[in-house]
Formats: C-alpha cells, sequence, structure tokens
C-alpha cells in the first residue's frame, strides 16, 4: 500500500487551526468582529498539544496576518464599570460624612458628643472603603463611551444630594428629611403620595423620638429657625 498523500493547507486552513479551542474552553477566547476578523485573548491551554494561541509557534504567520485587537471579555468590562460607580458613590458618601463632622462642632459642648463620636467612626470607615475601591479601579487605554443616559442618571442623583443639602442648611433636619423624602418618592412613580407622606413622617418623627425625646440632642434647626453655621 502507497503512502497516503499529504494534503496542502491554505493561509485559511492554517487560520482556523492556528486559532482552534481547546475542548474544555466556553469561547471566552475569541470573538467575532468585523468580517475577515476577530478579537481574540490570548490564555494559557487547558489540553496538552492542543492546537492553541500560546502553543502553535509554527502558526505565527497566520496570527500575525489575523491582525486582531486584544479587548477584555464582557465580565470583566461590567466588573470594571461597577467598581467604578461604587467609588463615585462612596466618594458622595464621604463628603457627606464629613460635613456632618464638620457641623457638629458648632454646637454645644454637651450635645456635640455623639455626633462627633459616630460621625468620626463613620468618617474612618468610610475612609477605608473609598481608599479600597480606589486602588481596585484599573485604568484604561481603550476605555469605551459610557452607555446612553448615564450622565444624565449621575447629574440627577447629584441634584438630589443638592437638593437635601439645601433643605438641610435652610430649614433643618427634621423639615429637610420629611421634605425629601416626600419628594423623591413621590417623584417618578416610585410610591403613592400618600405613601412617601407617611414614610417621610414617620421617619422623621423616629429622629425626633430618638435624638431629641430620649437622648436630648439638639438637632440642627437651619438658618430659617435661628441656626448657624459653624466658622471655616
Amino acid at each position: 500500500m502507497g503512502r497516503r498523500p499529504r494534503h496542502r493547507v491554505g493561509r485559511a486552513g492554517l487560520r482556523a487551526v492556528a486559532l482552534r479551542l481547546s475542548d474544555r474552553d466556553a469561547g471566552d477566547r475569541l470573538r467575532h468582529g468585523a468580517p475577515r476578523r476577530a478579537r481574540f485573548r490570548p490564555i494559557a491551554a487547558d489540553a496538552p498539544r492542543s492546537a492553541d494561541l500560546l502553543q502553535a509557534p509554527r502558526f505565527a504567520r497566520a496570527l500575525r496576518a489575523h491582525g486582531g485587537r486584544v479587548r477584555r471579555a464582557p465580565g470583566e468590562k461590567y466588573e470594571e464599570e461597577e467598581v467604578n460607580g461604587r467609588f463615585a458613590f462612596n466618594l458622595l458618601v464621604l463628603a457627606a460624612v464629613a460635613y456632618f463632622v464638620w457641623t457638629a462642632f458648632g454646637y454645644e459642648v454637651a450635645a456635640r458628643r455623639i455626633p462627633l463620636l459616630i460621625g468620626a467612626l463613620v468618617l474612618v470607615l468610610q475612609l477605608w472603603v473609598t481608599a479600597r475601591d480606589f486602588l481596585a479601579r484599573k485604568p484604561d487605554a481603550e476605555e469605551e463611551p459610557p452607555p446612553p443616559g448615564e450622565a444624565l442618571r449621575v447629574a440627577i442623583f447629584c441634584g438630589w444630594m443638592l437638593l437635601y443639602f439645601g433643605l438641610f442648611v435652610s430649614l433643618g433636619t427634621l423639615a429637610a428629611t420629611f421634605l425629601f423624602l416626600l419628594a423623591f418618592l413621590a417623584s417618578g412613580r416610585r410610591l403613592a403620595w400618600w405613601g412617601a407622606l407617611g414614610l417621610g413622617g414617620a421617619v422623621s418623627g423616629v429622629i425626633w423620638l430618638v435624638f431629641v425625646y430620649l437622648m436630648r440632642f439638639e438637632l440642627y434647626p437651619g438658618l430659617a429657625f435661628g441656626g448657624t453655621l459653624p466658622a471655616f
């Protein structure tokens, strides 16, 4: 019997063999893009003697002709977006806690002890959380544009925070909490107006009961009711 003739494989065949995935891969390495191109992320092969991206040096010419662009997997991209959003939120919470500690210095000596104690503890913990999220962020040279409407949602969120800040400074703690919860929950059909009214009144009532009636704590009355801001 004669030897089987050896078939010549063209460039397309070499490219297909060179980019073949091993048995246990779920397609994370190879991502289809524009026609005649693919986007792939090389990983160490998990099957011995597999014609993988890192185990096929003889197909280097085919890989160079492929011209693929290395991109992150979708899971990594969504995880980084979540980390960035959490970092921005923690930064805003850190600013709010720092302002709470700053305003506590304007109270009487007996009234400032509890807010300073709680505020200092929360400030230290929030500093640690914010620093951890900042270190978890990864710089990306090919950062993709944010999804549509992301800037508008961030602007609306910051607007709500500024509204509560303005109400707190002008009307005080109880009135600001009640009006803010009423406006926030009633807007956008988050809750019926009567439900928002009841929840805002309940939260303000609990704050008054715990801090004013039981703990004899003097809440900030607001500029409209004789309150003053602490000096810088």
